[in-house]
């Protein structure tokens, strides 16, 4: 082991070694980020350099997942009906101010108005503007505020309108997206309130 000062602290490293060392704690970015390089240089105990500086690759960091309830409810779950849509979920990364959530439902008959009012009960009051796509059944949801990193999200659809008939629960996927369309969290699966008669 190299040698210590009276504070525990190393103070000579040989020429030509290899050091390697753990960094206890680190956290990560809250949202993805592609491969980067930093540098890194050497200094005596006095500050002055060793060694002339080196790059240091650092890996990309994947997006997250969208975690809780991941559950697309209904105020009245019954075959044909139209009522208020709740959505839950948690995302893991911030979805930064213009990004989206996209959700595409699954191909059992639901249908929303072409452009249905959200109001986002967490974070309360959250600004938006939906666009509903019935061809490929997907909703769009921009957020004009961002929706922080790992926050309980609760979502209220106006005008849902429910499968023309009784089916279990299905599986939808979502995904939280920049306005560049870089995945922040996601895809990943939420599931369909069951419907009844």
């Amino acid at each position: 082991a190299p040698p210590v000062d009276a504070f525990g602290l190393v103070y000579c490293v040989g020429p030509n070694a290899t050091v390697s060392f753990r960094i206890s704690g680190t956290q990560s970015p809250m949202s993805p980020q592609n491969a980067t390089v930093a540098t890194l240089k050497t200094t005596s105990r006095y500050g002055y350099s060793t060694s002339l500086a080196t790059y240091v690759d650092l890996t990309a960091i994947a997006g997250g997942k969208l975690r809780g309830k991941l559950l697309w409810g209904l105020a009245t779950p019954t075959a044909g009906s139209r009522s208020d849509g709740i959505v839950e979920l948690h995302n893991t990364a911030e979805v930064p101010a213009n990004g989206s959530l996209t959700f595409v439902l699954p191909n059992d008959g639901w249908n929303l108005g072409a452009k249905p009012i959200i109001t986002f009960q967490n974070p309360a009051g959250l600004s938006n503007e939906a666009t509903w796509m019935p061809s490929s059944r997907t909703l769009v949801v921009v957020v004009r505020q961002p929706v922080p990193a790992s926050t309980d999200v609760h979502m209220v659809i106006k005008g849902v309108t429910a499968p023309p008939s009784s089916m279990a629960a299905g599986q939808g996927r979502v995904v939280s997206m920049t306005k560049n369309l870089k995945i922040m969290d996601g895809p990943s699966n939420f599931t369909t309130v069951a419907i009844g008669v």
